[in-house]
């Protein structure tokens, strides 16, 4: 299982790399649906005035328009704010929160240029609801409480990242202000809109990246591991100790012995799905970097070439410029999987949706190309570009599983 590189096991992976619509369908993250204004007001509308009340729930009735002050040193003078998405309404109808663009216009001030007199930032509001009827230790209560964990950790890695991103150039939104994250509880981010630079992918919207985009993106992804190669601070930093959202912990077992015997569909057999099935354990300790056998006396986890992984690298958590000249930059959203692993599952998701080998081939070796020459020398010499592949092939063969 260390060595997934027969020429069937090639063939697989050309196979599984052209479901694009399928996986792509299936999201962890956030709707795409965009909706009319939630709301829309002046400092000069009275508290009852229609899309005004406090029962909107409106970052400016959350936060004050004091607290706004204090962010953006002056008062807003009007302000509308409309929701983008729900957060994972494909988990829950209702969402876990919203995110929504606020727009905030102030009175001109001399000497501040024109264009700071508008101002939009994105806004996340966690709203994790209580579960109900629901049995404690169930699939639906252990993801629940996963990804009350994962709000919180959206939150460290900003905290705990940002600066890193800053040094090294890589595109992020920049944190306006965050009220306290407890796990659990309600909070709210206020995020530097990345929208008027980064147009593709803003806004939610789904998309198949074009070549410089995907370019853009394995740049991005190469830049962010270099920085943490080997680190193995995951946890230190508020972060999963493992990253994606794809492992066995306890929901992925959970989910795993969920689905019935005999299992097939259009693109896996029963005697496939079975044999991922009865392989998942093993692969799924050599990508946390221990033995795929437990072996008595034999312990602990080996953190060569691994590094922290954004977890959920798919095209609308990266934005990207429009395509100048066949070239674009991107910048990444959405931290809510980071955590240590081998990077090669960033980019087998970045690039789950092209359809053949060779392009696979050759982005693969872009990224190689591009990681090894931020990384020391030693580490650059070991990550040779047949690991990087063994590593790739390995995440291939996990992913499809799910």
């Amino acid at each position: 299982l260390s060595r997934v590189r027969s020429s069937k096991a090639v063939m697989f992976l050309s196979r599984v790399l052209s479901f694009l619509q399928l996986y792509k369908a299936w999201s962890t993250g956030q709707s795409s649906d965009i909706h009319a204004p939630t709301s829309s007001c002046s400092v000069n509308d009275p508290p009852t005035s229609v899309g005004c009340q406090k029962d909107n729930a409106t970052t400016i009735h959350e936060l004050g328009l004091d607290a706004i002050a204090r962010i953006f040193g002056r008062t807003p003078i009007s302000w509308q704010e409309t929701r983008i998405a729900l957060i994972l309404a494909s988990i829950d109808a209702a969402g876990y929160g919203e995110i929504n663009r606020l727009h905030l216009e102030f009175n001109t001030m001399e000497g501040v240029p024109s264009g700071q007199e508008q101002v939009d930032i994105i806004v996340k509001r966690f709203l994790p609801g209580p579960l109900t009827n629901v049995s404690p230790g169930s699939m639906e209560a252990v993801e629940h409480d996963r990804h009350m964990r994962a709000f919180h950790v959206e939150v460290s890695s900003y905290a705990n990242l940002s600066g890193y991103f800053s040094q090294a150039g890589l595109a992020i939104p920049r944190v306006i202000y965050t009220s306290e994250a407890r796990i659990g509880q309600p909070f709210t981010l206020l995020l530097e809109d990345l929208s008027p630079k980064f147009q593709r992918g803003a806004n939610g919207q789904r998309r198949h990246m074009s070549r410089p985009e995907v370019s853009a993106s394995i740049r991005w992804l190469a830049g962010f591991h270099a920085l943490f190669w080997e680190d193995g601070h995951a946890v230190e930093r508020g972060l999963w100790p493992r990253g994606t959202y794809w492992h066995l912990d306890r929901l992925g077992i959970l989910e795993m012995e969920s689905v019935r015997e005999g299992f097939h569909n259009r693109y896996l057999s029963a005697h496939e799905w079975k044999r991922l099935a009865s392989a998942a354990s093993a692969i799924d300790r050599r990508l946390s970097g221990q033995r795929a056998s437990v072996t008595p006396g034999q312990s602990g986890v080996d953190r060569t070439f691994q590094t922290l992984l954004h977890g959920d690298a798919k095209p609308e958590n990266m934005l990207c410029s429009e395509v100048v000249d066949g070239e674009t930059q991107c910048a990444a959203l959405d931290f809510a999987w980071v955590g240590e692993g081998y990077g090669m599952y960033d980019i087998m998701y970045v690039l789950w949706g092209e359809y053949t080998q060779d392009i696979v081939d050759s982005y693969l070796a872009e990224y190689h190309s591009e990681l090894v020459a931020k990384l020391p020398t030693h580490a650059a010499e070991a990550y040779t570009a047949a690991i990087m592949r063994q590593h790739f092939e390995l995440c291939v063969v996990d992913f499809v599983r799910w």
